[in-house]
């Protein structure tokens, strides 16, 4: 069972990365758009959401999960937009239509009940800028009918492409939910709701101790079940697995004595790359193979890493295996 809610964390971080691409790449396509035009206030204006998304995704992806990145978004969208709204109300309804696939955002990762009241809550932000326009004496830039073609087609084709992305992750969301459901029924939910009640009281009871059953599951996890292997491993996903908070999570490596979650995490993975070294064939195997097999995702910060934890670079630690190997066979 943990296996595939580990699966589904990583499946809507995936996601949530994949939107963040694109939408960085349509708002930028926009900014240079609206400067062409000579609509500056909208230009700057999205340059600071822009700054604003980019800021907020690199903050949030590895302190929350998936589900909360995505609430924050869907409450901040319509919010940011509601200026935008009062910009373009009589010109073209452009705007309106980035808020358009929210609610069904909200149904694949949630629920039609958090779809149907982010639909209100939607609904109430363009009533509010309809009250706003008409009752303040604002006056706005004029478009011209071709400004307004761009502006239209760039929205619908971006909001058609993020539509599709929402099927294509809703069909693979299924497919993990339906064989959670089928291990929760093998396991047996009331055995499971137990094992996790426990585990949060105990937490609560020893707030300010370790749990060292908690700590052995870690450790556990991580050398046995070899978790660091993951390259895209984040202490979220980590939490997800073991159903235990992130921040205990960490109190727990600080507990250990490592600096962080990071520096925890590539102690795993040097361990396990010297490990491969001194047990491999150094003439059949690559470097590249070993450290990618260990979880690095490039070979700088490979070799970065592991000068920090060892003292000397890779190359350095192979040619001592190597004579180490030799002297051994000469003393056969």
């Amino acid at each position: 069972m943990i296996i595939y809610k580990v699966k589904m964390e990583e499946l809507k971080r995936r996601f949530i990365y994949q939107y963040f691409i694109l939408m960085s790449s349509i708002v930028l396509l926009e900014i240079g758009i609206r400067f062409f035009i000579d609509d500056t206030v909208m230009a700057l204006y999205n340059i600071g959401g822009l700054i604003f998304l980019s800021y907020g995704y690199l903050m949030m992806r590895e302190r929350y999960l998936a589900d909360k990145m995505v609430h924050a978004y869907l409450i901040i969208l319509p919010l940011y937009l509601f200026f935008s709204m009062l910009v373009h109300w009589e010109s073209t309804v452009v705007t309106f239509a980035w808020l358009f696939p929210l609610p069904l955002m909200a149904y694949i990762f949630f629920s039609k009940k958090v779809a149907i009241a982010y639909s209100v809550y939607i609904i109430a932000n363009i009533l509010a800028s309809f009250v706003v326009y008409y009752y303040f004496n604002f006056q706005f830039r004029d478009y011209s009918r071709g400004e307004i073609i761009i502006l239209d087609t760039i929205a619908f084709v971006s909001n058609f492409t993020f539509i599709m992305m929402l099927l294509i992750y809703n069909n693979e969301i299924n497919k993990l939910e339906f064989l959670l459901e089928i291990q929760e029924q093998e396991l047996g939910r009331n055995r499971i709701k137990v094992q996790k009640v426990t585990v949060l009281e105990k937490i609560e009871r020893k707030d300010d101790m370790i749990n060292e059953e908690i700590a052995e599951q870690l450790e556990r996890c991580m050398r046995d079940e070899e978790l660091f292997k993951n390259s895209n491993l984040t202490i979220s996903i980590v939490s997800t697995h073991l159903n235990v908070n992130y921040t205990y999570i960490s109190k727990i490596i600080r507990y250990k004595g490592y600096k962080n979650f990071n520096s925890y995490l590539n102690t795993f993975r040097v361990n396990y790359v010297k490990n491969l070294i001194n047990e491999s064939d150094l003439q059949k195997v690559t470097l590249m193979y070993i450290y990618t097999e260990a979880g690095f995702s490039n070979q700088a910060t490979f070799n970065r890493v592991f000068k920090q934890i060892e003292g000397i670079t890779p190359s350095e630690y192979v040619i001592q295996s190597l004579e180490k190997k030799r002297v051994k066979s000469r003393s056969f």
